[in-house]
């Protein structure tokens, strides 16, 4: 499990949940310990089953929940990191909009690049030419926005500093959070419209390079979202049978059924074989080849450049 520090400028709330089996057990309290007191402080919940967390400092703890007579027990291990990059959570309030936000002292973004994954069913609202998702006003005016559409839910972001800018100005005067960019999701199942139920979408490698060259890295962010739909309806997503594509050294394949997938050179050369299940599946690849073809045993094969 991640927590991160200066959790304030999200709406996180950190905690654990136990289950006490059988149902029937006569003595079902719980006692939460954690190894590092330090790095992760606990507070009771409101039934000695929960346990919510206080990350205090960067690093690492293991939080213990064992049974009152001590015979069972189990475990979670908690890394604590610097909370740079924030997802605002709530985005039923802001109509489908996912708000990010950056915490800096004093430097500027250069550049930032992450790989956007909605669940199943949702998609990036489109507008004519592009995607209604865009930059900050503080960085609309030095920074480009492009997006990658992968397939039906998956995007790849990347920020840039127009042509001829050569730094990104004084974006903020003493503000230590900066706003980033709004992302403007729908959902195209209609069996989904006004569904109570909460989903999680995904930001992968995020990463923002900021002008003393220092960089702000995640490997992963989770965000809470809602089935919403645009007022406008305009949302145009093609889902196609069998997606493949390279992302930092990974294979991302996405095909319906289980099969065995095969990657070779332009030459004819096999360079790594793996299976996989119905669904996505992700393969990490180390390998020097730029121009890659990829192959599945259900009879579809693509040409890949690796990004």
């Amino acid at each position: 499990m991640m927590c991160y520090l200066d959790n304030d400028f999200c709406t996180y709330n950190y905690h654990l949940n136990a289950l006490v089996v059988p149902v029937n057990a006569v003595n079902r309290s719980v006692v939460w310990t954690s190894s590092d007191s330090s790095v992760v402080d606990i507070t009771p919940g409101t039934a000695d089953t929960i346990c919510f967390l206080q990350p205090l400092v960067s690093g690492t703890a293991v939080i213990y929940a064992r049974t009152s007579d001590g015979n069972y027990k189990d475990s979670c291990f908690i890394t604590v990191k610097e909370q740079f990059i924030v997802l605002e959570t709530d985005t039923t309030k802001k109509d489908g909009i996912i708000e990010l936000s950056i915490i800096i002292p004093d430097n500027e973004i250069l550049s930032g690049t992450f790989e956007l994954r909605l669940p199943k069913y949702f998609g990036l609202v489109k507008q004519s030419g592009g995607f209604k998702s865009a930059l900050s006003s503080a960085l609309n005016s030095t920074h480009i926005l492009s997006i990658n559409q992968v397939n039906d839910s998956t995007y790849l972001f990347a920020i840039n500093l127009k042509p001829g800018q050569t730094s990104s100005m004084k974006l903020r005067s003493g503000f230590s959070l900066l706003k980033v960019m709004d992302i403007a999701y729908t959902i195209y199942e209609d069996a989904l419209f006004l569904s109570p139920d909460d989903y999680l979408a995904k930001l992968i490698d995020v990463t923002f390079k900021l002008d003393d060259n220092s960089l702000l890295e995640d490997d992963l962010i989770e965000v809470v979202i809602k089935a919403f739909r645009h007022p406008t309806g305009n949302v145009t997503l093609v889902k196609p049978a069998n997606v493949a594509y390279f992302y930092n050294n990974r294979l991302y394949v996405d095909s319906e059924k289980a099969e065995t997938i095969y990657v070779y050179s332009l030459n004819g050369q096999l360079l790594f074989t793996g299976n996989k299940k119905e669904g996505q599946a992700v393969f990490n690849l180390n390998i020097p080849e730029k121009t890659l073809v990829v192959k599945g045993t259900s009879g579809w094969a693509n040409k890949l450049i690796k990004q």
